[in-house]
């Protein structure tokens, strides 16, 4: 049997936090939590996951910044950001900071999971 992906779930929303986090582990996957970009930035001197799923729009440091910082220090991560934006300019953004993958909230756990399993086969 391969190794549990390890994927990183960044969300200011405590309630969504904890819901993703809960739906990655039943599909099998190595989980962790954080309730802040700065959190998780902190966190990758321990450990550097195999995928992130950023929240656009947090306090602090969002999830598109915490894309440009890593690259701006050449660490590739493969993210998924998620939103509840209704309009194109994040999609844009999202893009333009090098998401592997975009969902716009309310979304299903099979469509979670689906795009993450694209994201890690492909190992954007």
């Amino acid at each position: 049997m391969s190794p549990r992906a390890r994927v990183a779930i960044v969300d200011d929303e405590e309630p969504v936090r904890k819901a993703l986090g809960r739906s990655l582990r039943l599909a099998h996957y190595e989980v962790t939590l954080f309730s802040s970009g700065e959190d998780f930035l902190a966190s990758l001197e321990k450990q550097v996951p195999d995928c992130m799923i950023l929240d656009v729009n947090m306090p602090g440091i969002s999830g598109l910044d915490v894309q440009r910082q890593l690259r701006s220090v050449s660490i590739r991560i493969p993210a998924i950001c998620i939103t509840g934006a209704e309009n194109e300019v994040f999609l844009r953004d999202a893009l333009d900071a090098g998401a592997a993958g975009l969902l716009r909230k309310p979304f299903s756990t099979a469509k979670l999971l689906e795009v993450l399993q694209t994201v890690l086969d492909t190992g954007d």
